[in-house]
């Protein structure tokens, strides 16, 4: 009997550190999340065409990057030919995979715009659109790639 009661009470407590386990997908993030990283623009989108800014000429010297942090937070960064730069915090959420939502704050925190990120299946890169509409239609898409 006592055996029995000592299989019980290994099972329970197996049951209950099962149930305590962080494998929980929906929503949220952790630093592996796919998104957490640096990521660099180098193209665009049009009508569901993609245009590299390489074969492009790319003649710009202006850079955009994205840095996702896993505390669903990241900076926004535009240097312009290597003069200045400006940084925009934003917060980012997945709502399903490949798609995730962020809010880019402007100034003093005052304006907040949300915009839709697509991530590719390898999640090497990502295409920011700014409606739901354009991301439909795939139009007006900015592509980031993984650095």
């Amino acid at each position: 009997m006592k055996k029995l009661i000592s299989l019980l009470c290994v099972f329970v407590l197996v049951v209950l550190f099962n149930s305590c386990s962080s494998s929980d997908d929906s929503g949220g993030s952790s630093d592996s999340d796919k998104a957490v990283g640096s990521w660099k623009i180098n193209g665009y989108m049009d009508t569901g065409v993609f245009y590299s800014f390489e074969e492009d000429g790319g003649t710009s010297c202006s850079e955009d990057y994205y840095k996702f942090f896993g505390n669903n937070s990241g900076k926004f960064i535009q240097e312009f030919c290597g003069e200045s730069s400006d940084v925009l915090p934003f917060t980012w959420e997945k709502t399903s995979d490949p798609v995730y939502n962020y809010n880019l704050t402007y100034g003093d925190g005052a304006v907040s715009v949300p915009y839709i990120l697509v991530f590719s299946e390898d999640f090497t890169k990502f295409t920011v659109y700014e409606t739901e509409s354009d991301m439909m239609q795939e139009t007006h898409g900015e592509v980031f790639q993984k650095q």
